[in-house]
């Protein structure tokens, strides 16, 4: 009964919170920030206290109509993907207070920011196709008022794209749910009897549900919607845009690889082949995409395509050896992805500057930012090298292809990340140093702006971004870090 209240609560208290949060705005913007850190602080507090059950693997059944289920399950990957969604939300939450500190800048961002979080974790907690299909459709509409919280004529455009697509990935799903649910009587992830489905009936059905999942994160014929969504979200949210709907993608794939098929099945089928062959896809175009992008934010949004294949290549790893370290240690990575979005965004906010030809000289401004974005985009090539090195010094069978296409990952990550980096960095210290000491001078860190007072100037130190979202980035950070080391 506990379990089942804990699981309730960290879903519906964000989803009760979001009406409650769009009503306080209208009101008071400090009263929204804290309802909204509340449901945020509320739903990890919840999903932390369900790790102590999580060996249970507790199963809860409600009947919703007929003989129709609907169905919430504690397992221990739904439950990690849960604990990680909750604490990315509750960092962006805090980042958010500032970055969104416009008037009424964050009267529709907050609410929509607390209904995605309950979404995700009701998807996280859920027990079978029609629990994960409603859930999925929540997330589709909130993340569609987060595309045109501008409310802009491009932002509605580049919406209608997304939900357009969004919606037909959802059919699909359904339709595929319905097909497991017909064959078995059941929609359970586990439905007992599905091995027994003609070949062609579980091929298209394993078609379905690749379709769906790939539409939001995974298949290159859908990019259309993340090059117009992620330039005109603000920063927090294609942070999660980025990470959270990878993360949902890539649990839906496990789970119908996993427990509705079968590891013996992928491996007959070929699939770890297939799954290897569109992951090399992906890093492929990516690396293409993102070489002709300028500008920061349409650099990260294409530089997704190659996170996107490098998890693609985890899942083939999985679906071939088996290995639940390994699949554990690739949702860990969501939180570089998220750190390299909320560390640009951070530049951005505080530079003016999106354009990565005019960022010389603008890393003294931001040292911290730069150091964060540094950090985490070091962690996104060397985690992949660290990979290859041990499938080398492994004494196991080597499949060459998943070296060269975790050589790619590395290489095109060094190369897209970092010179960010080189060029705001890439001046000599004095040019940018202002006097120091001296006669009516002050001995100061950068960044600082000089004043000038009686014909003497004084460098005043200001701080490069707000105390929340500096907290934020270091805290995300620290974070990608030790899971790094968990991963060795």
């Amino acid at each position: 009964m506990v379990v089942l209240i804990l699981m309730l609560s960290a879903i519906f208290l964000p989803l009760a919170l979001a009406p409650l949060i769009y009503l306080a705005g209208e009101k008071s913007a400090r009263l929204r920030n804290a309802l909204a850190v509340l449901g945020s602080a509320a739903a990890l507090l919840c999903t932390a206290a369900l790790y102590f059950f999580a060996r249970s693997g507790a199963l809860f059944i409600f009947p919703l109509a007929g003989s129709v289920p609907l169905t919430l399950s504690l397992e221990r990957t739904g439950l990690l993907l849960a604990l990680i969604t909750s604490f990315l939300y509750l960092l962006v939450t805090v980042y958010s207070i500032d970055y969104m500190a416009n008037p009424g800048a964050g009267n529709l961002y907050y609410p929509v920011l607390s209904l995605t979080l309950g979404a995700c974790l009701g998807i996280f907690f859920s027990g079978d196709f029609f629990v994960l299909f409603l859930f999925f459709q929540l997330v589709v509409i909130a993340t569609y008022l987060i595309i045109v919280n501008r409310q802009s004529p491009q932002a509605y455009l580049s919406g209608a794209r997304y939900l357009a697509l969004a919606v037909g990935s959802g059919v699909v799903l359904l339709a595929g749910a319905a097909a497991v649910y017909g064959i078995t009587g059941s929609a359970l992830f586990s439905a007992a009897g599905f091995a027994t489905a003609p070949g062609w009936q579980a091929v298209l059905i394993f078609a379905c549900f690749m379709i769906s999942f790939g539409v939001m994160a995974l298949a290159h014929p859908f990019i259309i919607w993340r090059q117009d969504a992620y330039p005109l979200a603000p920063s927090p949210a294609t942070a999660l845009l980025a990470a959270v709907m990878l993360k949902i993608a890539t649990y839906g794939m496990l789970r119908v690889i996993s427990d509705l098929y079968g590891v013996d099945f992928m491996r007959e089928n070929g699939v770890p082949s297939l799954l290897l062959s569109l992951a090399l896809l992906l890093i492929a175009s990516g690396i293409c995409l993102t070489y002709k992008q300028g500008t920061i934010k349409g650099r990260m949004a294409y530089s997704t395509l190659i996170q996107q294949g490098y998890i693609l290549l985890n899942l083939a790893l999985f679906a071939e050896k088996t290995t639940p370290a390994r699949i554990h240690q690739l949702f860990f990575y969501v939180f570089i992805l998220a750190a390299l979005f909320l560390s640009s965004g951070a530049l951005i906010w505080r530079t003016g500057k999106n354009n990565i030809h005019d960022l010389a000289r603008s890393g003294w401004q931001v040292p911290v930012t730069l150091v964060t974005f540094t950090n985490a985009a070091a962690l996104s090539f060397l985690i992949p090298l660290y990979k290859g090195a041990v499938m080398l010094a492994a004494a196991e069978p080597l499949h060459w292809a998943y070296l060269a296409a975790l050589l790619l990952v590395a290489l095109s990550n060094a190369c897209f990340y970092l010179p960010l980096t080189i060029r705001s960095f890439g001046v000599r210290h004095s040019e940018m140093n202002p006097p120091r000491g001296g006669a009516g001078g002050q001995v100061i860190v950068l960044p600082a702006k000089g004043v000038t007072s009686g014909g003497k100037t004084r460098y005043v130190f200001t701080l490069e971004a707000p105390v929340r979202m500096l907290v934020a980035m270091i805290v995300l950070n620290i974070s990608c870090i030790v899971f790094a080391l968990l991963s060795i």
